[in-house]
């Protein structure tokens, strides 16, 4: 990787934890923001970074001698981050409202959210709307904004299925343990509870394994209209429905977000648009990472009329599935009631094992092999997961409160992958 976009990777993460750039860095940042041959997405994204962030007197030195000759320092198009009063193109008022550290109106932030789907507005120009409002810190009106903004623009099916449990996985998946999804929603189809994966090819930041990755590893053909994943979802009581297909507008930004080396909001909501639609509405099952983002998705989704039921914990990379070992905190808000605590593998007699390492090395065709093994009736630790995330869902929604693992192995053989 080019050092210019090292230093985007660690200097745009956030207000706390990004790291400061070093006086050995400057030369690197003034010739690679001059440099044509690096994305002009990646340099207003790093450019954003460093009017948004508090700097070090170092970096303070270096954009106080940028701001006085531009041109010395920048390519002429970034220039319009450095004039508010003369910016011509409406999302960069909203730019310079986030520079400020000022949130925007509910009303300003869908306006500026459906730029982003606007072809005539220039990916750079919207790499620095998100980052500007990731590092100033999207407040829960502008969640909203762009929730809803990404939900009208959402293809969706209405199907006459009473209850969909959606596991909603964050789109890029897992670099460092087994993803299992899959083979938890087989499982939960073959029980009877029709269960929708969704995501998209491949993007980052991590790159890892997701739905679309293991499903081409183990050969199967992916869905290509909501009617197919539909007809999949009855035949087979699980489906995966890609991105491309029922928000192709969203999946277009791949370009775009790729050279923001970053996880823009849209990373946060997109999970959320619920491509399938059962008679009853769906079950959101999903997950978070830090502990702030517990009451901010509790907050954001409990805003929403088409979210009636959702479930989330704090699981493995930040997705709902649960690990072996340790407890994780829950929600589960049904309409006004709200029920919150820990669930543990003690819950279902396993004992918690010992930490899990990270394991970079994984790949899909690791986590497919594994998964149909356990399906196949080998004993342990994958197996066990699945039977655990299972119960669990399946416990905590209200869906079923009296399978056991003896119950689910049984139905392993019947599962249909």
């Amino acid at each position: 990787m080019h050092p210019f976009l090292l230093l985007l990777k660690k200097k745009g993460i956030g207000a706390s934890m990004g790291k400061h750039l070093e006086e050995v860095d400057l030369p690197v940042l003034s010739t690679g923001f001059l440099n044509d041959d690096l994305p002009l997405t990646s340099k207003a994204t790093l450019l954003i970074a460093l009017l948004c962030l508090d700097p070090t007197p170092i970096e303070a030195q270096w954009i106080d001698s940028m701001k006085a000759s531009p041109s010395e320092y920048l390519p002429k198009d970034l220039h319009i981050f450095l004039e508010p009063l003369n910016s011509q193109h409406p999302l960069l008022s909203y730019i310079h409202t986030c520079i400020e550290g000022k949130d925007l109106s509910y009303q300003h932030c869908s306006d500026a959210t459906l730029y982003l789907f606007d072809d005539a507005c220039e990916d750079y120009i919207k790499a620095a709307f998100l980052e500007a409002e990731r590092l100033k810190r999207e407040n829960l009106d502008e969640n909203r904004a762009f929730l809803d903004v990404f939900y009208s623009k959402t293809n969706r099916l209405q199907t006459d299925i009473p209850v969909i449990i959606d596991l909603a996985n964050p789109y890029d998946g897992f670099n460092r343990h087994y993803f299992l999804a899959p083979f938890i929603a087989a499982t939960l189809g073959a029980l009877g509870f029709p269960t929708l994966l969704h995501g998209i090819d491949d993007i980052g930041p991590k790159y890892g394994v997701n739905p679309s990755k293991l499903l081409k590893a183990y050969g199967a053909t992916i869905p290509h209209s909501h009617e197919e994943a539909k007809d999949t979802l009855i035949k087979k009581g699980w489906a995966y429905i890609d991105q491309a297909t029922f928000i192709p507008e969203l999946y277009n930004l791949k370009k775009m977000r790729t050279e923001m080396l970053k996880r823009p909001v849209i990373a946060t909501v997109e999970k959320f648009l619920q491509p399938l639609r059962a008679q009853t509405g769906n079950i959101l099952i999903t997950g978070y990472t830090h502990p702030a983002y517990k009451e901010m998705t509790h907050a954001l989704l409990k805003t929403q009329d088409t979210c009636d039921r959702f479930l989330f914990f704090r699981g493995t990379e930040g997705s709902p599935q649960l690990s072996l070992d340790r407890r994780a905190p829950f929600i589960f808000q049904h309409g006004d009631h709200k029920e919150e605590g820990f669930v543990s593998p003690e819950d279902i007699q396993f004992k918690i094992c010992g930490r899990i390492d990270p394991n970079y090395t994984l790949t899909a065709e690791d986590s497919l092999i594994a998964g149909l093994e356990a399906l196949a009736g080998k004993k342990g630790f994958v197996a066990d997961t699945i039977l655990y995330n299972c119960i669990s869902v399946l416990k905590l929604s209200g869906l079923n409160t009296t399978l056991t693992p003896d119950d689910i192995r049984q139905i392993f053989p019947k599962v249909q992958f």
